[in-house]
C-alpha cells in the first residue's frame, strides 16, 4: 500500500501561486472570438438538455456531456458570451491542475509533482485548452481523476475507489469518445503488470471487471448508435499519418518542438517498473498506438487535440526524466531551459490564434446582404450578426460554379427567433443583384482568393472598398489570422459608394 503523504501549507501556497498565473496567462484570451468549432458546440448547447443529446445521438459522433454542462452554466448565469462560457473550461482545468498535483504528489516525490505543475501551467497547449468553448478541458479532468482513482484502487483494493473509478470513466466515455483510449489503457496496464497468474481470477479481477461491464452497459445506449456515426464522420480534414504528422502533434503537444527534442533525449532515463511509471506510460502511449493503427488501417485520426488527455502524462514523463538525470547541474540546467521555454511558449503563442469572427461582424454593412465561403463558415459568424438565437438557415447555392466555390449566405439584423422572420437566403445569381450592395466574407488558408476574381469576372460587379485592416500580421492585407478577407462589391450598373 502506497502512504498518503500530507501536503504541507507552503506546498499549497506554490500551487496556488502556480494558478494564479494560469489564470493571469488566459484572462486576457477570455473575450476572443469564438472560432467555427466553438460557434457549433454553442449552438448545440444552446438548445435544451433534451434536444442537445436528441439532436447529437442522430446526427454527431461527439458524445454530449459536455454541452450539457454548458447549457446548465449559460442558464445559471443568464449569458452566452465568451467570458462565461470560457470561464467554464478555465475552471475546469484549475481542478484538474489541483487533481494533478495530489496525484503526483501522492505516487512521485514533491519535485517531480511541483515540476509537473508548473509545466502544465505555463504550457501554450494547456492554456490554450483551458479556455476553449469545447469539450477537451473536461476530457483531461476525467483522465485526471479516472486514473487517479484507478491508482488508489491499486494501492488499497477499496471498493470506494473502485466505485468512482467506474462513475469516472463513464463520464469519460460520454465526455468524449477517445476516453475509450484511457480505459484502454488501463486495460492494458492491469493486464500486462498485475495479472500474475492468468488462470487464477482474484477478487480485484472481478471488482475491476465490474467497473468496465458498468461503464459499458451506461454507454451501451449511446453506442447502439455510434458505428454509422463514426462512418458518417467527416475527418476529411487529418492528413493521412506519416512520420511528419507524428513529430507536428507532438511538437503542439508538447507547445514547442526544443521541448520535444528534450523529451525525446533523455526519456530513456526515468524507464522503471514500478505500478505508478508504468501506468503513466500506458497513459502516455497506448492510446498513441490505438490511433495509428485506426489511422493506417481505416480512416486518419491522428490529431493533437484528440490526445489532449494524454498530456499530463506526457508532462509527468519528461519531469520525472529530467529528475532522473544524476548530475545535479545538468539536472538543474535541464529544468531552467525546458521552463524557459514553457514560458515562452505561452508569453508569445504562436500555435493557436482563434478566427476573429466577431470583428469581422462588427465590419459589416448593418443592412446588407452578406454572403460567406466557405459555406459552414455561416457557423462561425452568424453568433456575432443575432446573438439571441445563433440560427442556421438553409442556404442556396447562388452561382454556377463547382463544389469548392459555393456561396451561401446570411442576412443580418433580422430577428430570427420566430417563424417569420427567419434568416434570408439571397437566392439569386450573382449578376442579377443590380439593385444592392453586398459584402463577401472569405475564409481561406490563403490571402490570395480566386473568388474575387470569379465575382468580378462571373458576376458583372465590382469591388469598391476593401475594408481597413483588423489582421494580426499583414497591415496590406484585409483579413483576420491570416485567412479572413472581406470584401464590399456592387454591381457595375450601380454608382459606389466611395
Amino acid at each position: 500500500m502506497t502512504s498518503i503523504k500530507t501536503i504541507s501549507n507552503k506546498q499549497y501556497a506554490l500551487l496556488i501561486c502556480l494558478l494564479l498565473i494560469m489564470t493571469a496567462l488566459t484572462a486576457p484570451t477570455l473575450n476572443d472570438s469564438y472560432w467555427l468549432d466553438e460557434s457549433i458546440n454553442l449552438r448545440q448547447s444552446m438548445q435544451t438538455p433534451s434536444e442537445t443529446v436528441g439532436w447529437l445521438y442522430n446526427n454527431d459522433v461527439h458524445t454530449p456531456l459536455y454541452h450539457v454542462l454548458l447549457n446548465y452554466w449559460m442558464q445559471a448565469n443568464q449569458a452566452t458570451n465568451e467570458a462565461v462560457t470560457r470561464t467554464l473550461s478555465l475552471i475546469i482545468s484549475v481542478i484538474t491542475i489541483i487533481t494533478f498535483f495530489k496525484y503526483t504528489m501522492r505516487f512521485y516525490d514533491e519535485a517531480v509533482a511541483l515540476t509537473t505543475t508548473v509545466f502544465l501551467t505555463t504550457s501554450e497547449t494547456m492554456l490554450h485548452y483551458s479556455v476553449e468553448v469545447r469539450p477537451y478541458s473536461l476530457l483531461i479532468l476525467l483522465a485526471v481523476l479516472s486514473t487517479y482513482t484507478y491508482r488508489c484502487w491499486l494501492a488499497e483494493h477499496s471498493r470506494t475507489y473502485i466505485f468512482w473509478y467506474a462513475i469516472t470513466l463513464t463520464l469519460l466515455t460520454y465526455t468524449h469518445l477517445f476516453g475509450l483510449l484511457l480505459l484502454a489503457s488501463h486495460v492494458a496496464h492491469y493486464v500486462l503488470t498485475q495479472r500474475n497468474n492468468s488462470f487464477h481470477i482474484s477478487t480485484g479481477d472481478l471488482e475491476l471487471a465490474a467497473a468496465y461491464l458498468f461503464t459499458i452497459i451506461m454507454f451501451l445506449p449511446w453506442a447502439v448508435n455510434l458505428a454509422s456515426q463514426i462512418q458518417g464522420g467527416n475527418l476529411s480534414w487529418i492528413p493521412s499519418l506519416t512520420p511528419l504528422l507524428l513529430w507536428n502533434t507532438y511538437q503542439l503537444l508538447f507547445a514547442s518542438p526544443h521541448i520535444l527534442l528534450i523529451f525525446i533525449a533523455i526519456l530513456p532515463l526515468t524507464w522503471k517498473t514500478t505500478t505508478t511509471h508504468t501506468l503513466t506510460i500506458s497513459w502516455a502511449t497506448i492510446p498513441l498506438v490505438i490511433t495509428a493503427v485506426y489511422s493506417l488501417t481505416v480512416q486518419p485520426a491522428l490529431n493533437q487535440r484528440y490526445l489532449l488527455f494524454t498530456l499530463p502524462a506526457l508532462y509527468l514523463l519528461l519531469s520525472d526524466a529530467i529528475h532522473s538525470i544524476p548530475n545535479k547541474w545538468i539536472r538543474r540546467a535541464a529544468i531552467t531551459t525546458t521552463l524557459i521555454l514553457f514560458v515562452a511558449s505561452s508569453t508569445y503563442p504562436n500555435h493557436y490564434q482563434r478566427t476573429d469572427w466577431k470583428k469581422a461582424a462588427q465590419h459589416t454593412g448593418a443592412d446588407q446582404p452578406i454572403l460567406i465561403h466557405p459555406p459552414f463558415e455561416q457557423e462561425s459568424i452568424t453568433y456575432y450578426l443575432n446573438p439571441r438565437c445563433h440560427p442556421i438557415t438553409n442556404t442556396t447555392k447562388l452561382a454556377a460554379c463547382n463544389s469548392d466555390d459555393e456561396i451561401y449566405s446570411v442576412q443580418p439584423n433580422t430577428t430570427c427567433c420566430n417563424n417569420t422572420t427567419e434568416l434570408e437566403t439571397i437566392d439569386k445569381k450573382l449578376n442579377t443583384l443590380t439593385d444592392q450592395e453586398f459584402q463577401i466574407i472569405h475564409h481561406n488558408l490563403s490571402p490570395n482568393t480566386p473568388i474575387k476574381d470569379y465575382l468580378e469576372e462571373t458576376g458583372n460587379l465590382k469591388l469598391h472598398q476593401e475594408l481597413p485592416d483588423t489582421g494580426y500580421k499583414d497591415p496590406r492585407v484585409p483579413y483576420f489570422d491570416n485567412n479572413v478577407l472581406i470584401y464590399n462589391y456592387t454591381p457595375t450598373s450601380s454608382t459606389p459608394n466611395q
